[in-house]
């Protein structure tokens, strides 16, 4: 007679034994706590290729103080450097960070900076009232930073001024006195036409807004009566400047000096003329200089009234 045989079997749940079905619930478990950690990394990316929708949006209704559309908060700590918001913008027409506001634009809650080698584009950064008394000296201008272009007329005074903080080399070439000067005195007289202007000196400048002083000595050698003119001009017609002129009559065998004064502007580099004549048309009267200087100042403006 057989015997009965003896199987014994582990619990489980149909094919699978419960070691198996142990291993496969814990591959489940890990994979689905892998899931999220996949989408946070690519959660913060957003991006269009439209001009007229922005990759990210922000918006907050809230009339209180301290309302944000946008929070940007950097919590690390230590020296390196950090940013609560970072704007990037290629090409030359770039703007990494704009920002419109009935008050600011943008506010800075701490010192401006201003990366080197980078400058600051406004117009009218600086007024009156943004400077304290004796804030500027020496170690808070850069070299060639006081110019026309960067400072508001009339936005500083003395008061604002600490002693000795502005030299020449603070000063932009447009706002340094430059002087340029051209005499002559040879010995040798210089002829001078009659009734027809001859150019005696053509000092060369640069654009700016110049003081120009003339002086020169006119002979008459002849046996005839002459009538010395002096005309002085800076720059060209399309530079709206006057021109300055003397005349002078000459007895036979004497000598007048005649001094002209003329300020005005340069839109570019253009010069400073010094034009004489006889004017008369007697070919016995004869004019000439042996000496004549021009000196031209630049200045910081010249207003004309």
């Amino acid at each position: 007679m057989r015997g009965l045989r003896r199987v014994e079997r582990g619990r489980g749940m149909g094919r699978f034994t419960g070691r198996q079905l142990t291993t496969m619930i814990c591959v489940g478990i890990a994979g689905l706590v892998a899931i999220p950690t996949v989408a946070f990394a690519t959660g913060g990316s957003f991006t269009s290729t439209v001009n007229t929708v922005p990759g990210v949006t922000g918006t907050n209704s809230s009339a209180q103080a301290a309302a944000a559309g946008v929070l940007g908060n950097a919590t690390g700590t230590g020296n390196n450097a950090r940013f609560g918001v970072y704007g990037k913008a290629l090409g030359t027409a770039g703007i990494g960070v704009q920002g419109g506001g009935a008050k600011f634009g943008v506010f800075s809650n701490g010192p401006l900076g201003v990366a080197a080698g980078k400058t600051l584009s406004c117009a009218a950064c600086v007024t009156t009232g943004d400077y304290a008394a004796g804030s500027i000296h020496a170690g808070a201008l850069g070299t060639g930073a006081v110019g026309s272009g960067n400072i508001v007329p009339g936005s500083i005074t003395s008061s604002l001024l600490a002693p000795q903080s502005v030299d020449s080399s603070k000063l932009a070439t447009d706002a340094q006195a430059n002087a340029y000067t051209f005499q002559y005195g040879l010995g040798t007289e210089l002829p001078i036409a009659n009734a027809s202007l001859t150019n005696l000196v053509s000092l060369n400048l640069p654009a700016g807004d110049y003081v120009v002083t003339v002086n020169v000595q006119l002979l008459n050698g002849s046996l005839a009566n002459a009538i010395g003119v002096c005309e002085l001009s800076l720059g060209t017609n399309t530079d709206g400047n006057n021109t300055s002129q003397a005349l002078d009559d000459l007895a036979p065998h004497t000598a007048m000096s005649e001094a002209l004064t003329l300020a005005g502007h340069l839109a570019s580099a253009s010069t400073a003329r010094l034009d004489c004549e006889n004017n008369t048309t007697d070919p016995n009267s004869a004019i000439t200089t042996d000496l004549f200087v021009i000196n031209a100042i630049r200045v910081a403006s010249v207003t004309h009234q």
